[in-house]
């Protein structure tokens, strides 16, 4: 069980991934909080729809993009795994984030 609490997204899953491949472990139940400095929840929207511009250029346009408290709540559709792996990278890496709730859809282009 890992308890405590960090600033940012990719800090907890850092944690989790340090110690779940160790030896003798099963399983890991992580209840680290993120805890970020708090931030206008435009501003961090604008942070993440600029790193979504930066990271996946047709992504943005058709990805939308909520917050409240810290909870970014990520709709709309992508083109593939690695597509979508960007978007929520982008979002649990931007500061003021605390939460990120997935409601992307893969939709391959023909």
């Amino acid at each position: 069980t890992l308890e405590g609490s960090v600033d940012h997204w990719y800090e907890r899953e850092n944690a989790e991934l340090a110690v779940r491949h160790l030896s003798g472990v099963h399983g890991v139940d992580n209840r680290i909080l993120v805890t970020p400095s708090t931030m206008a929840s435009g501003i961090v929207r604008s942070e993440i729809e600029e790193a979504l511009e930066r990271r996946a250029d047709r992504a943005a346009k058709h990805i939308g993009v909520s917050v409240d408290d810290g909870r970014v709540v990520l709709t709309g559709t992508v083109r593939s795994w690695p597509e979508k792996r960007a978007v929520l990278g982008a979002a649990r890496f931007t500061t003021g984030v605390r939460d990120v709730v997935d409601h992307l859809q893969i939709v391959p282009e023909r």
